[in-house]
């Protein structure tokens, strides 16, 4: 053990002579909380929704190559009904991924209950991040039915 502290003792002499600056230890909380790596939990988390968000992918892929199959005539059924399960499977599609959202939102709630300074900041710009990409793919879903929902309004 005195080996060590003798070693760690010259290393701090060595980076002292070279920069000439105070020497920062990490008893520093900016300096605790710039070392300290994203927990594993909220990779966890943050996995988990890029799962959820795939499966809307999905869903999404699948309602419009039927609606689109169907345009071609390559599957006989009429347009309105195509376009009643596209939208079906759009709306499915972003009533997942909200709830999906919803999870993240309360998983990610229990480690801020942590009361660490130093995760608490990636966390809610995680939350910002993922709140803001959520939103945009719901607007572009719910874009792409409006228009499906335009295009059929004459087979109503």
């Amino acid at each position: 053990m005195k080996k060590l502290k003798s070693i760690l003792k010259k290393n701090n002499d060595i980076k002292f002579q070279k920069s000439n600056k105070k020497i920062k230890f990490l008893d520093d909380d900016k300096e605790k909380c710039n070392n300290i790596p994203l927990t594993m939990k909220l990779n966890d988390f943050e996995s988990d929704l890029g799962s959820w968000t795939m499966c809307v992918f999905a869903a999404t892929t699948t309602g419009l190559l039927f609606y689109h199959m169907t345009k071609l005539k390559s599957l006989k059924m009429k347009p309105l009904h195509a376009s009643i399960f596209a939208i079906l499977l759009l709306i499915c599609a972003v009533s997942y991924i909200t709830y999906s959202l919803y999870n993240f939102y309360s998983r990610t709630g229990y480690l801020l209950n942590e009361n660490n300074k130093c995760t608490e900041k990636i966390i809610k710009n995680s939350r910002i991040i993922y709140s803001i990409i959520t939103s945009i793919i719901i607007l572009v879903l719910l874009g792409i039915s409006i228009q499906i929902t335009y295009n059929t309004k004459d087979y109503f």
